[in-house]
């Protein structure tokens, strides 16, 4: 089967989940035989045309600046979507990732989006300002909610990272979605493997953050409020009160990042609060080995890609019982899921794995078997083949 998959990140451009899901699914569909052409924004630096994994990457004319990248691309797709039609002969299914298709208004093959969040999910966690809503570049963008409604309500399918987007996007008035038209797929961990690491890179490590001797909790994620750091870092300061002393390490960058330093100022956790910034992948995994503990304090979090990778590293996990987090962990058997938006509980989860690293280590070897026999993009593929082929009947009937 032939694929146009449309998505704003591509290889090298990955800044988020949405950037992981194009680039291990595209791989994963060419890896089960479909032949996958990725159209991506030709952003400052990239090659226009090429190959990557076996996936055909094809770039389009951007202009590459903030909040005119999106514009510029929209703009451009179709015209690349047809020329690339008309070189192949045509294509059997179209797949955007999110609303990267947008005024693309194909009649003649299926059209299919997968929806990673619905902005009223996260404007109803964030409450943003309405001067923050106006220069957001997000979800949380005004017009963001009208885009989402036009790409919705004339796909052909949906697909949803879980059962909670699902059952936001049914529930939602204003898009014009009936059953069954929604297939929900869970995603994979965003690596393949996380080995322990040798001794002699856990010193270089700590003494390259500064960790010390000290028990590592780590966040991996956007640095915006809705992914709740501010919760996590207040919990920090409950366990200092408590007698119990650890080191966060905040991995990611976002638009709270100032405001999440000045808090770890005012709390006076300067020597256990490491901000890192985006990693790359090699040292992310060496952060998740030497972690202790995963975090993930999420007011609302779709699905939670960084679960499955703290899964796949061994690692017990703490997080608030909120979004799609408990499809993934069972409370007390693969993680503690506690109070949402109660830094106080987050902490008080945390000190019961701080304080036995015997029940620490017992929950993390049942987060990797749990991981490795659930969850995989390999898994994902197939899934989809299967809805690609259903997408095509339907269409073929209509």
């Amino acid at each position: 089967m032939r694929v146009a998959f449309v998505t704003f990140e591509y290889p090298p451009r990955i800044e988020g989940g949405a950037g992981i899901y194009a680039a291990s699914l595209a791989k994963e569909l060419v890896n089960i035989g479909h032949e996958v052409h990725v159209l991506t924004p030709c952003s400052t630096g990239s090659v226009r045309e090429e190959v990557i994994d076996g996936v055909y990457v094809h770039r389009v004319d951007v202009i590459d600046k903030p909040y005119l990248l999106a514009l510029s691309f929209w703009i451009n797709l179709r015209g690349a979507l047809n020329s690339l039609s008309r070189q192949l002969k045509g294509v059997d299914i179209l797949h955007g990732n999110n609303l990267t298709n947008l005024l693309i208004f194909q009649k003649t093959i299926p059209q299919i989006v997968t929806i990673h969040s619905l902005s009223s999910l996260s404007i109803n966690a964030e409450k943003p300002s309405v001067f923050k809503r106006l220069l957001d570049k997000g979800e949380n963008n005004y017009f963001f909610k009208s885009l989402e409604r036009s790409i919705l309500n004339r796909s052909d399918i949906i697909i949803a990272n879980s059962l909670y987007t699902e059952k936001a996007i049914y529930a939602d008035e204003k898009f014009s979605v009936k059953e069954p038209k929604v297939f929900v797929i869970p995603n994979g961990p965003s690596m393949k493997i996380i080995d322990p690491l040798q001794r002699d890179e856990e010193l270089t490590i700590r003494e390259k953050l500064n960790l010390g001797n000290c028990p590592i909790i780590l966040f991996v994620g956007r640095l915006v409020p809705r992914k709740g750091l501010h919760f996590l870092i207040q919990a920090m300061k409950n366990l200092n009160e408590g007698g119990i002393r650890a080191k966060l390490i905040a991995v990611g960058d976002g638009s709270d990042r100032f405001n999440y330093v000045n808090l770890v100022n005012e709390l006076n956790l300067n020597n256990q609060v490491i901000f890192t910034g985006y990693v790359d992948e090699n040292l992310l995994k060496k952060i998740y080995s030497l972690s202790d503990i995963v975090a993930i304090p999420s007011i609302n979090e779709p699905f939670g890609i960084v679960a499955l990778d703290a899964m796949l590293a061994g690692k017990p996990i703490v997080a608030f019982d909120s979004g799609a987090l408990p499809e993934i962990l069972e409370d007390n058997v693969n993680g503690m899921l506690v109070r949402p938006e109660d830094p106080i509980a987050f902490s008080e989860a945390l000190s019961k794995y701080l304080s036995d690293p015997e029940l620490a280590q017992k929950v993390g070897k049942k987060n990797s078997e749990v991981v490795l026999s659930k969850y995989s993009w390999r898994k994902y593929a197939e899934e989809l083949d299967r809805v690609y082929n259903f997408a095509i009947t339907e269409h073929r009937d209509e």
